[in-house]
């Protein structure tokens, strides 16, 4: 999931088991417009080999330039029951997982811009989204 840190938007997500093929998956989902800017992302190597190395950069817990997406995660397995693996509402099908999700994240309004949050310019920005 890919969230703007300043809007807190949700830029693009993709669901899958965090290979290589489902992070350049995912890469293609963001778009144009955060292509230029700043990146953070735990160090997942995967990362470090899609995204550029001039733009994106593996930062540790403790430099908190990850702490707003690991807040919505938490967010999200409170919210959404079904992303918790040993609960009775457990996903069994990836199509039941992706319907959920995608009910939830159209429900927050996440993927449709505000007007009184317009998108950031990289001239504006220095860091346009954190990646988990």
């Amino acid at each position: 999931m890919a969230l703007c840190s300043q809007t807190k938007q949700i830029v693009a997500y993709h669901i899958g088991k965090g290979s290589q093929e489902d992070c350049e998956n995912f890469y293609y989902k963001i778009p144009e417009e955060y292509s230029d800017l700043k990146s953070y992302s735990d160090c997942n190597s995967c990362y470090q080999s899609v995204f550029s190395s001039m733009t994106h950069r593996c930062t540790s817990k403790k430099e908190g330039k990850t702490n707003h997406i690991e807040r919505f995660n938490l967010t999200l397995r409170q919210k959404l029951s079904r992303l918790i693996r040993k609960t009775l509402s457990y996903s069994k099908s990836l199509e039941n997982l992706e319907a959920s999700l995608g009910i939830f994240v159209a429900s927050l309004v996440a993927l449709v811009p505000h007007l009184t949050m317009p998108m950031p310019k990289s001239s504006e920005t220095s860091e346009a989204f954190d990646i988990e």
